[in-house]
């Protein structure tokens, strides 16, 4: 090795294997937590994984547990969205609503104007 014999310069396998083992873990838990918050992945994406993984016999174990995180992240995403979205169409058909009520009093008043108007006319 010519590294070795110019510069004694070895690697440490030890501290090679404890960062990719933390680099891993930090990696896996930051898609665990942002991919199904920003909607990267979803339900079927999660399933197809497991079927995938299951191949892999008694490791698939290991990889159960991030994607049974990220199913549970998925879900409270999606009830999320849907109050959101149900709170955005409340808001939308109240509003509605409120116009048209304003409509009907706007015709009423005018229809009251116009009456008004005619019955001190005739007299």
């Amino acid at each position: 090795m010519v590294r070795k014999k110019h510069f004694k310069a070895t690697i440490e396998w030890s501290s090679s294997v404890k960062i990719l083992l933390a680099s891993t873990l930090a990696a896996t838990i930051t898609y665990a937590t942002a991919a199904p918050l920003t909607g990267a992945i979803n339900k079927t994406d999660v399933q197809n994984l497991k079927e995938t993984l299951k191949e892999l016999g008694p490791l698939s174990h290991i990889f159960n547990f991030p994607l049974n995180i990220i199913e549970k992240l998925l879900l409270i995403t999606q009830k999320s969205v849907k109050q959101s979205i149900n709170r955005t169409l409340t808001t939308e058909q109240e509003s509605q609503e409120t116009l048209v009520l304003e409509v009907h009093l706007d015709i009423l008043n005018i229809k009251s104007f116009i009456s008004t108007t005619t019955s001190s006319e005739h007299r």
